[in-house]
């Protein structure tokens, strides 16, 4: 059972345990593997671990929600669980990657750091300061426009 990720999706789909889910989680299961990039989807299920299973979770979080996100991990540790019962020999090594939770932001400090340049384009653009800056204006000598 060396499947990729792509053909351990199409298996799963086929089986008893996909109709054991909701609708809805169902529903959440065709739009992943449907979003699911071609370079994760063509990954052998041996090559997925806790650090693969975060980075799709957070990049798929970015992208749709967070909601998105917790079923795209639900998929992947269903797919290694499925995998792991059917002797291959895999460890399960992403049934301890958390959910996310709602309404956190994912990378804050990448916000942080946006925020800042975003300050500084102010400075520059703007040579009387960003939007905190002290009022300073510099007037022309006969110049009769008031700010």
């Amino acid at each position: 059972m060396n499947f990729l990720v792509c053909e351990a999706i199409a298996d799963f789909r086929q089986s008893e345990g996909y109709r054991e889910f909701p609708l809805q989680v169902r529903s959440y299961f065709e739009s992943i593997a449907k979003w699911l990039p071609a370079r994760e989807a063509s990954l052998p299920l041996a090559a997925i671990d806790a650090g693969f299973a975060k980075r799709l979770r957070d990049r798929a979080g970015r992208e749709r929600g967070y909601r998105f996100g917790n079923h795209t991990l639900l998929l992947i540790q269903v797919l290694v669980k499925r995998a792991v019962r059917a002797g291959a020999p895999l460890k399960d090594r992403v049934r301890n990657v958390p959910r996310l939770a709602p309404g956190t932001p994912l990378h804050h400090r990448l916000r942080r750091r946006t925020t800042l340049r975003q300050d500084a384009r102010d400075r520059t653009h703007n040579p009387n300061g960003g939007p905190n800056a002290l009022q300073q204006r510099t007037y022309i000598a006969g110049d009769n426009r008031q700010p």
